[in-house]
């Protein structure tokens, strides 16, 4: 997110302008969306010794 945010911010100092309404809202929801994304994937403990990644979990290893 904070590369996004950057390059926006450098954008906007090399255009020399303000970001216009719908801009802003935009910026407002990425960090909005991102925020209760970390803190929806926080509040959700693991059990101890178990991997909350789907992918690490019961995955069968074949050999080709």
């Amino acid at each position: 997110m904070f590369e996004t945010l950057f390059a926006l911010v450098y954008g906007f100092i090399y255009a020399q302008r303000w970001p216009h309404a719908l801009e802003w809202g935009a910026i407002g929801l990425l960090v909005a969306g991102v925020g209760r994304s970390v803190r929806q994937h926080a509040s959700q403990p693991s059990p101890p010794g178990k991997s909350r990644h789907a992918i690490e979990e019961n995955t069968p290893v074949s050999a080709h």
